[in-house]
This record gives structure tokens, sequence and C-alpha cells, in this order.
């Protein structure tokens, strides 16, 4: 645990490593005391975290693959912009919970939050009472710093969307991407109490070619990608269709098992820029925990690949189509044996 305090500039009660007992991080939580300060900048706040807290040096055990937590506690709406840092936040797997009391602004904290739902806003005596209403984000907290898990961390179960490039820039790779997909399927556990999968095309549009619910045997979905055949269209729509597989696919209707912590990937294949903006669609994606792999192939853009991609590891670019083969068994092992949903023990509190 780390305690972070800001108003003006942030400073460092102590870092995550500074204590190595709970009686420890007890004494120094209540010798803290109020540093004041005429501006709250929450932005430069969570900037600072992410670059001088949420490390290796100060305690973080990001890169061992310990899932890290922001606590926020805040008051007012924030002096400086908070848009950038929060993406950044996210971007680096930082879940961020922003709970604010007395004038802070909720649409700010809702911007903070890693996905909807972590953002909170209560009276000041609320937050360290026991009325009802303040009862939700208690619970929020004991979720995310709880040892027992919500689902069985060691399920088979996963929900996996394919979204391929249609466009007619990619028509020469698209057989690549079917063979892709094929072997994806071959290698992973597909079944309707196992992995499911979804196909969508896109270019001008997107198109669902199945669903998550469509088939119910590994047979009936190879069978099916085999069949698969490029649709074409000059534009290549890829923010158009990222919105399109979160608000339509991954969905309980079309097949998804989100509600019941089933993990969500999406694997992009791209055989270039994007004719539309991915920004706002990439992010939403990351906000409903859609672990998002992405690649790219011939004139894909890198910045557009970092955007979609919920982390450097879950990103490729190859120079050519054939290339994409390479990679195929790698993926279907990590997706089969190392996507788990995992406790998160890692907190920093930052608070005005």
């Amino acid at each position: 645990v780390s305690v972070v305090q800001f108003a003006d500039r942030p400073t460092v009660g102590f870092h995550l490593n500074s204590h190595k007992r709970k009686s420890d991080n007890m004494n120094a939580i209540d010798n803290l005391a109020h540093k004041g300060g005429r501006r709250l900048n929450v932005g430069a706040a969570l900037q600072f975290v992410r670059h001088r807290v949420f490390t290796s040096s100060t305690g973080s055990r990001r890169l061992e693959g310990v899932p890290q937590t922001l606590i926020l506690l805040t008051s007012k709406p924030s002096t400086d912009s908070v848009k950038g840092p929060a993406f950044a936040l996210k971007e680096h797997e930082i879940v961020a919970v922003g709970v604010g009391v007395a004038d802070a602004n909720l649409a700010e904290l809702e911007m903070i939050e890693f996905k909807p739902g972590f953002a909170f806003k209560n009276g000041i005596s609320d937050l360290v009472g026991k009325k009802p209403k303040c009862k939700r984000y208690f619970i929020t907290l004991k979720l995310l710093t709880s040892e027992t898990s919500l689902i069985d961390t060691f399920s088979s179960k996963r929900d996996v969307v394919f979204l391929l490039d249609g466009s007619d820039g990619s028509r020469n790779g698209f057989p690549a991407f079917r063979e892709f997909v094929r072997r994806m399927a071959e290698e992973l556990d597909v079944g309707k109490d196992g992995v499911r999968l979804a196909v969508v095309q896109y270019s001008d549009d997107a198109t669902v070619y199945f669903n998550l619910a469509t088939h119910k045997t590994k047979k009936a979905v190879i069978y099916a990608i085999r069949a698969l055949r490029h649709n074409g269209g000059r534009s290549r729509n890829t923010g158009t269709a990222l919105e399109f597989v979160r608000k339509h696919v991954f969905s309980a209707s079309s097949g998804s098992r989100r509600l019941e912590g089933v993990p969500q990937l999406l694997v992009v294949l791209t055989g270039g820029s994007s004719s539309d903006d991915i920004s706002s669609a990439a992010l939403d994606l990351k906000q409903v925990g859609v672990f998002s792999f992405v690649i790219g192939m011939k004139s894909a853009d890198q910045e557009e690949l970092e955007k979609i991609a919920s982390s450097s590891r879950f990103l490729f670019n190859f120079p050519v189509f054939s290339e994409l083969l390479s990679i195929q068994p790698e993926m279907a092992a990590f997706i089969q044996t190392e996507v788990q949903t995992q406790n998160i023990k890692c907190v920093a509190f930052l608070h005005r």
C-alpha cells in the first residue's frame, strides 16, 4: 500500500515498499498531516503516481503480473485537465477508483474510473459512516482487495471475438486471416461451456459472420470459418467496427458471458490505417474490461495499434501478411493458459 497527498503538487506519504508490516502502514497513516494548497491539480497527481509510484523502484510488482489499483479521494473539481493522465492510467492497466465528496465533479470521476461503476460521490460524513448509500463503494473496494476470487481463475472459459479487416486493401491477406482464425479454433478448447468464438468482418461497416452463441461445437465453428469469404469495401472503418463489437457482440444476447465473469477477448487483424478515428471506441472497450489483441500488417498505423491493444504485450505489427501465422501458436497458448481473472493487491491511495 502507498499513500500520496496532492494539491498544487503531489507528495508521497509512503511508497509501496516503505513498510513491511500492516502495523507499520497503520502507524504511518495515523501520522498523516494535511498539507494544504491553493490549487487542486488532479491531472498532475495522476501523472505523478503513474511515473513515480507505480514503478519497480518504489515497490510496484506490475512486471510480475500483480494488478495495480489507484483509489482517488477528492473533494473538488480539478484545476487542471484529467483526460490525458486518466487515459494513460488505463493504457498501463492501472485500475482507478474515484471517490468524491463535497463539491467533487462526478463527470470528472467517471472520466478517471477504470470502468463504469468505479466512481462514487457522497457527502463527507458518508465516506466514513455506515449509511446504506456508501455501502456500494465499500463493497467495490473489498472486492478489489479480496484474497478470494469471485470466479474460478483456472476455468478454461473464454469469449473470443475475431475482428477481421475485409476492406479492398486487405484482399490479398484475407486467406492468411482465415487460416489464422481456423488454427486458433483448432487449438482452443472450443465449446458451449468452454471457449466461445465469434467472427466479425468489417470495411465500410461491420458484419457479423457468426456470434458467440451461434455454434455449440468446435466442428461447427471450424466449418463456418472455412466458408468465410472476403467482403471488400473502399473504407477501413476500424473505429466503427470496434464500437460495433462492443455494443452488439460482447453482449449477453449474442452469447457473451461477461456478466458471469468470463474473460472477454478481442483479436483485431488489420492491414492498414483506419479511415475513421479509433480513440474513443478503443478506450470504451478497455473500460468494459475487454482484453484487446491487435495484429497490424503492411501499412497499419503503429499509434493506432497501441491505442487498441490492452498492453504492449498484446500488439504485433508485421510488414507482410504471411508473417501472421508465425505468432498463432503463441497467441493460442497465451489465451488458453495465461488470461485469467486476477486479484488486485498493489493499491495506491491518492487523496486531497
